[in-house]
């Protein structure tokens, strides 16, 4: 969200109509949410599969299932951004990550986690 903000600042002083900054903030989310899932991949092999695989190393319905996952997480967090600030986006974004890992966790032990 930070770089998202960041490259929407640096090119907005090249455009200078509201639409066209508009266009720019969705057009750079879109590319930060595509760098957001790329960059996830190797944390979410890590805590799925319990060893250290390369992002160069994910089998393609791997790749889909992550983007998958992320890719609408990424959207909504862009959304919170837009509506409440860095901090909406924070908290969305950590909220989901926690459910995931409980959930994770939940269906690798077949449902004992808090037994």
């Amino acid at each position: 969200m930070i770089r998202l903000s960041f490259l929407v600042w640096l090119f907005s002083k090249a455009i200078k109509s509201e639409e066209g900054r508009a266009k720019l903030f969705w057009v750079v989310a879109v590319l930060c949410e595509l760098m957001f899932v790329v960059e996830h991949i190797p944390y979410t092999r890590i805590f799925s599969a319990g060893r250290y695989r390369s992002v160069f190393h994910v089998r393609p319905w791997e790749f889909w299932v992550i983007m998958g996952l992320y890719a609408p997480l990424a959207f909504v967090c862009t959304c919170f951004l837009k509506k409440y600030g860095l901090l909406g986006a924070i908290i969305v974004h950590t909220v989901c990550d926690l459910t995931w890992r409980v959930a994770w966790a939940w269906i690798r032990l077949g449902g004992d986690i808090f037994a």
